[in-house]
């Protein structure tokens, strides 16, 4: 690696402090932070409130920002609390193009920035610690985004009195000879000044992923070794995002050219994943929507689609809204009424324009830019906080009484000199005002009272899912888990099913809004066994294979908004808060039900995180699994013995992007397995697990498939798992060729 820019700066910083750098040349680079932040004891003069800082990089916020809670605890962030005053490094690996950046601080109290690194990475091969990179090996960071890491290994060492943490992408990584001190993958009392490896057991492929070390007295990280594919290095990504209050459509053109008169190349659904190659290419305007198109590259293919019908990553609609309610309570401007405006001007999109000239989410004129420091109209933080202080700076001008908020919108939407001018003239008439004026006020007020900002975000995701699922499988036939093993029933059954007498009929809800199966079905009460919650009731019903009720629970028992990590802040978000039931059930023994179960905070922009459960309904006992199921649970499976569920789950990143993971739990602890080995075929876009089966009760066989589009073949292999060895093995592979 070779060091472009250092400065070692070691002094307290403010919010929204600026540090920029230029790189020569297109690449991978690291950036290199080194901060203190003090907990909140040793704040006790700034009123026991401890710093936290976090790190924004061009467009790509690495935190989360959740209105006035701006305690940052994700990964690549430092947080006084829990680094206490020692120092963190905090690593971020990057692709970025030829010019000059950005990195912004977040800041809450007064932490201090140490020193600032720049290095660029020419190796594919590296060791972080061989640069002198870090001064702490007690608490790193390392993020990486849009990169392909095909190693990871990492070598520290624990004295008796010191112990290390490590966590992947958020999970702990255990160690599995202390229970007590499972936490520690170092620990000292084990290792007594011995070294350790870990090897990371899969690839990152793209999206950002974290790696996050903590530690006790003083462990020693000897080495950092990275693999990073350099060959095809992507720079910016996103998805194809059709929000309904957008565009009322399923799918999009992908185009030849910035306009859509030129030809259509690909048609792109909602979800699917694009390369950005160009943010801000100015084409043909769309009416109500931009004249910005993003040049992008899509399955193999380079084309352009409309700002409007994409989001960025770090651009994101929650995200936005996220930092719309910072700033309102930054400047001290109701958040939901920003937000309401917002909702109007641009349907949070960052490169919306008007056929009048102003542009971004909050529309802003070039003279309101120009007075409020918006330099580019398309940043998004920037539009941001132009706006909020726009609509602030229209609310101390405008202290008089009687429909206030119709003065001060009407100020907003037609100029606040004018507006106010009649205002303190007592000459402001609405009747006299312009139908678009009116219309503009009519709208944000009944967004103000819908609260609704985040409309539909995970549902089209989900079920395109599993349309690709179907496509992958065979579309005559459905797979429906009643013991232990999936029976495969045929569509024109299920069609023809009628219930028999004495079972419940009430058909008015279905079990999960996530279910195609049963979306499809017009008696989706022929899946034996069913759980499902019943909205009449309100309650979840359970159906024994007869079909008769044989147990009921108030869904408040699920436990859902402690279990999922619900937060009051979240609930007044705009969400529907609703309890839906997975269409995947298992009963065995008699009376004794597996299921899943999620409400509407579990899912996120892209995949869903369900909650696992057992009910035996003859004692009246529920327990909880696990609260972490990532994706849709696909099929549920019980060793002979019984001892063991083995679960599989589906998770998706847009269309042909679908990846199945394996998991296996102890019936009578829920301690879990995770079985990942069979991830290695990285180049293919997605990996299915097909064919589950038991072969004794320690070992499992199962079939995967790799798909790569638009490539109609696909690699079909044959694995085996020893739940006592924890090994996977393959079996067999072969190349599948299909004609279409």
């Amino acid at each position: 690696m070779k060091l472009i820019k250092q400065e070692k700066i070691s002094t307290q910083i403010s919010d929204q402090y600026i540090w920029n750098f230029t790189v020569p040349e297109n690449g991978v680079y690291v950036v290199s932070i080194l901060a203190r932040c003090k907990n909140w004891l040793q704040n006790y003069k700034r009123l026991f409130n401890d710093d936290d800082l976090a790190v924004q990089i061009d467009n790509d916020l690495f935190a989360e920002i959740k209105g006035k809670m701006r305690e940052f605890t994700s990964p690549g962030s430092w947080n006084g609390n829990e680094i206490k005053g020692e120092a963190k490094n905090v690593l971020f690996l990057l692709p970025f193009k030829t010019g000059t950046h950005r990195i912004k601080f977040w800041v809450d109290v007064q932490p201090i920035l140490e020193e600032i690194k720049i290095y660029k990475i020419d190796e594919s091969e590296i060791d972080l610690m061989a640069s002198n990179i870090f001064i702490s090996s007690k608490f790193v960071d390392i993020i990486s985004k849009n990169l392909k890491i095909e190693r990871l290994e990492v070598k520290a060492e624990a004295e008796a009195n010191s112990n290390l943490e490590i966590k992947i992408d958020g999970r702990t990584e255990k160690n599995t000879n202390y229970k007590r001190f499972e936490k520690w993958y170092w620990y000292g009392q084990e290792l007594k000044g011995k070294s350790k490896d870990y090897i990371m057991p899969y690839v990152w492929s793209g999206d950002m992923h974290s790696i996050q070390m903590s530690g006790q007295g003083n462990p020693k990280i000897e080495s950092i070794k990275l693999k990073i594919n350099l060959e095809k290095i992507v720079y910016s990504s996103g998805f194809v995002k059709l929000y309904k209050d957008v565009v009322i459509r399923d799918d999009v053109n992908l185009r030849l050219d910035h306009t859509d008169e030129s030809e259509s190349l690909l048609m792109l659904r909602d979800g699917e994943k694009v390369e950005i190659l160009d943010e801000k290419v100015v084409g043909r305007y769309i009416e109500n929507l931009s004249e910005i198109w993003h040049e992008v590259i899509v399955r193999g293919i380079k084309g352009y689609v409309l700002s409007s019908y994409v989001e960025i990553d770090g651009q994101e609609r929650e995200k936005i809204i996220d930092l719309i309610k910072e700033k309102s309570n930054q400047y001290g401007v109701d958040a939901n009424l920003m937000l309401a405006i917002a909702s109007q001007e641009s349907h949070f999109k960052p490169f919306a324009k008007s056929t009048t000239g102003p542009m971004g989410i909050f529309q802003l004129s070039e003279d309101t830019r120009k007075r409020f420091g918006v330099e580019d109209p398309y940043d998004f933080y920037q539009s941001v906080a132009g706006g909020v202080q726009n609509y602030k700076d229209i609310e101390r001008r405008t202290q008089v009484r009687g429909d206030i908020l119709i003065k001060r919108l009407t100020a907003w939407h037609d100029g606040p000199t004018g507006t106010i001018k009649k205002i303190n003239n007592r000459t402001f008439n609405y009747d006299k005002l312009s139908a678009e004026t009116k219309k503009f006020i009519k709208n944000v007020t009944a967004n103000l009272e819908k609260k609704d900002w985040y409309h539909i975000i995970s549902l089209p995701i989900v079920i395109i899912f599993f349309a690709s699922s179907l496509l992958i499988s065979n579309m005559q036939e459905k797979i429906i888990v009643r013991s232990q093993e999936a029976s495969v029933v045929k569509y024109d059954v299920l069609m023809n099913y009628k219930p028999e007498v004495n079972t419940y009929k009430n058909t008015s809800n279905y079990s999960s809004i996530f279910d195609f199966r049963k979306d499809e079905s017009k008696d989706y009460l022929s899946y034996s066994p069913n759980v499902f919650f019943d909205e009449g009731s309100d309650q979840v019903i359970f159906l024994d294979s007869d079909k008769k009720v044989v147990g009921k629970i108030d869904p408040q028992v699920l436990n859902l908004d402690k279990v999922l990590g619900v937060t009051e802040e979240m609930k007044t978000s705009g969400w529907t808060d609703a309890t839906h039931i997975g269409s995947v059930v298992l009963e065995n023994p008699e009376n004794v039900f597996y299921f899943s179960a999620i409400n509407s905070y579990g899912c996120g922009a892209n995949n869903c995180h369900w909650a696992l459960y057992r009910f035996d309904a003859q004692k009246d006992n529920l327990k909880l699994i696990n609260e972490e199921i990532f994706g849709q649970i696909m099929g549920l499976h019980l060793s002979p013995d019984l001892n063991h569920l083995a679960v599989v789950s589906g998770s998706t990143g847009g269309v042909c992007s679908d990846n199945d993971d394996l998991d296996i739990f102890n019936t009578t602890t829920f301690a879990k397995q995770e079985i990942n080995q069979f991830n290695e075929e990285d180049k293919y876009g997605s990996i299915i697990l097909v064919n589950f089966t038991w072969k004794k009760n320690n070992e499992v066989e199962f079939n995967v498939n790799y798909f790569k589009c638009p490539e109609s073949d696909y690699l079909n292999t044959k694995w085996s798992y020893s739940i006592d060895t924890k090994e996977a093995k393959k079996l067999s592979s072969e190349i599948i060729y299909r004609e279409l």
